[in-house]
């Protein structure tokens, strides 16, 4: 016995107990849906037949939307993961130039309300691209803040240039 099924679905359209030439949209597989199912599919990995239901196209575009977004989901909780980790490095390099004399305090202070809209954004959202074009727009407060806003510019944009598709 021998069955029909749709090559782009899976779906056993027949069986046949006679040779046949499939449809172009058709292949014949070895063997036959042998279990009572309401609708029969063919697993062309598994080489089995399953219970199954035919989607309709607004159902596949759905599936892959959804497929999709989470896709995107998942990159953006590995973004922001990135960002915590980039705004831990950020904070430890500020500290040691507190330690160093490079800046005081107060400068540190000035420097991280000048650059929080950035870190902020990416380390709470994963927000790579929206935290270099805020960033980018905003003015330093003070002069010593450049070289950090500078820092964290390139820091992002390479990230970006890294971990983003377009």
């Amino acid at each position: 016995m021998k069955s029909i099924v749709d090559k782009n679905t899976g779906q056993v359209l027949y069986s046949s107990a006679v040779d046949v030439v499939p449809f172009a949209d058709e292949m014949v597989v070895d063997g036959s849906v042998t279990e009572s199912f309401r609708k029969a599919f063919y697993n062309f990995e598994t080489r089995t037949f399953y219970e199954g239901e035919v989607l309709t196209e607004e159902q596949i575009a759905a599936e892959i939307r959804k497929e999709q977004m989470e896709g995107i989901k998942a990159k953006y909780e590995q973004h922001r993961a990135n960002g915590w980790n980039a705004y831990q490095d950020f904070r430890a390099m500020i500290v040691v130039d507190i330690y160093s004399g490079k800046i005081t305090e107060t400068q540190a202070f000035l420097i991280e309300n000048d650059l929080k809209v950035a870190y902020d954004r990416i380390a709470q959202n994963g927000d790579w691209k929206t935290a270099y074009y805020e960033l980018s727009q905003k003015t330093v407060t003070y002069p010593f803040v450049q070289e950090y806003m500078d820092i964290a510019l390139a820091f992002i944009l390479d990230y970006i240039t890294k971990n983003y598709e377009n």
